[in-house]
């Protein structure tokens, strides 16, 4: 078996059993934005208030 570990920042369910139990560890420090629309908020949604601070 060659089991790959993965262990992101939430660090869900892992502890060192879990690290051993696999051959190699994977360690996610960064996530890319998606592609794509999304992500940016058009001028015309933001209020007078907002976008005088």
């Amino acid at each position: 078996n060659h089991l790959i570990v993965q262990c992101a920042s939430g660090r869900f369910g892992v502890d060192r059993d879990y690290l051993n139990a696999g051959v190699a560890v994977e360690i996610k420090i960064g996530q890319g934005a998606k592609p794509g629309i999304g992500g940016h908020l058009p001028g015309e949604k933001v209020a007078p208030e907002i976008s005088e601070t």
